[in-house]
């Protein structure tokens, strides 16, 4: 996953992303990429 962690303590899952990094522009150019859960 990129810019995403994520952390598990019992029955609550908590995902954190970094909304300062960028990944460049989505495929349709509409939107900005921030996060991904596969390697971009």
């Amino acid at each position: 996953m990129k810019n995403v962690e994520w952390t598990l303590d019992g029955d609550l899952l908590t995902i954190r992303i970094d909304l300062t990094q960028k990944f460049g522009p989505s495929s349709s150019g509409k939107t900005m990429i921030i996060a991904s859960p596969r390697a971009l």
